[in-house]
């Protein structure tokens, strides 16, 4: 069966105790939850914006990578530490959010031996500059779909240790896993949208996914 999971379906994401998750979008309904979360709290999502995203990382992954991208199904991040190495760039204007692009080491190395047209066998410098440049161009190209929402991007951190935390602006976090050539990598992100009235921001929280 393929792993290929189509967006504009219905999608049953896993249920987690407690808070409420509603995506919306013109095609997609989605409830769902999240862990630690108080009760019956709800963030309203809407799908259309993932999709600048995954786009962006499947046009890197197919055009300069040479390895297309089947999408996985969509959810909630965990909260627990990442491993391998992790790109991570903000995002500040209508929307504030942050998006995170990780890669096993092995995956990391093959992405970045290909984009600089040379053979790397560790997690050096190289691999840390290719995965920033990675995740900036993600961002970038998410931005100009977005420029509506007059974003800036700030400048791109590449974290390796071996359990690292993420810092996210806003929740919930949303989970795009991607699969490879290489193998499995995801992009988690959260976003904001603080609609402004009368010169006082809103405080509904609005997640892009779609």
């Amino acid at each position: 069966m393929s792993r290929r999971h189509v967006l504009r379906q219905h999608v049953d994401f896993d249920r987690p105790p407690h808070a409420h998750c509603r995506f919306t979008g013109t095609e997609t309904s989605v409830e769902t939850g999240m862990l630690e979360a108080p009760p019956r709290q709800e963030f309203s999502v809407d799908v259309r914006f993932v999709n600048p995203i995954i786009r962006a990382a499947s046009s890197l992954f197919t055009q300069m990578l040479r390895s297309p991208l089947e999408l996985g199904k969509p959810g909630l991040a965990p909260r627990r530490p990442y491993s391998g190495v992790t790109g991570v760039i903000e995002l500040r204007g209508g929307i504030t959010g942050t998006i995170a692009l990780n890669l096993s080491n092995h995956l990391a190395i093959a992405a970045a031996s290909t984009l600089r047209e040379e053979k790397i066998r560790e997690v050096n410098t190289d691999v840390i500059d290719a995965i920033g440049e990675m995740v900036n161009i993600i961002a970038g190209q998410a931005k100009s779909e977005l420029a509506s929402h007059h974003l800036a991007l700030g400048l791109p951190t590449v974290l390796k240790d071996r359990l690292h935390m993420v810092k996210f602006s806003g929740s919930p976090i949303v989970r795009v896993p991607l699969y490879s050539k290489w193998g499995p990598l995801t992009i988690d992100f959260s976003m904001i949208v603080m609609p402004v009235r009368e010169g006082v921001p809103t405080t509904r929280m609005v997640v892009p996914v779609g």
